[in-house]
């Protein structure tokens, strides 16, 4: 990666943590909800999707990593399984929590890491 890249990604972490710490937490009082796979009071169809999101994720990160040509793949390439897993499971998490819990707006956050993950993933592909 250049140091363009390199610039562009601190730019866009500091530009993340600042709409979600002071924007979204302190000017809108939006606070975050963090959930996990194994959270007890997640509905089952949700934690069965993030499981298959999980296993995909593992399945394509070991064909980009130890396929023979994995040296000639571009960076982007590489990078995209765990964008890819970021998006997925940020976008399910958000979606879960727009459904159950409109009134409280977490799911912001989660749409948040979404656009994160896609700015992130385009800049490492420049």
């Amino acid at each position: 990666m250049s140091s363009e890249g390199l610039i562009g990604v601190i730019l866009l972490f500091i530009l993340y943590f600042s709409i979600s710490h002071y924007y979204l937490k302190k000017r809108l009082n939006i606070q975050e909800k963090r959930v996990s796979l194994f959270s007890k009071d997640r509905k089952r169809l949700y934690r069965v999707i993030e499981g298959i999101i999980v296993v995909l994720f593992i399945y394509f990160l070991g064909v980009v990593t130890f396929s023979e040509r994995s040296d000639e793949f571009p960076i982007w390439i590489r990078a995209l399984p765990v964008c890819g897993f970021f998006i997925l499971v940020d976008t399910l998490r958000g979606i879960e929590h727009w459904m159950t819990d409109k009134e409280s707006k977490s799911y912001v956050y989660e749409f948040l890491g979404v656009v994160f993950m896609l700015a992130l993933l385009v800049i490492i592909s420049l």
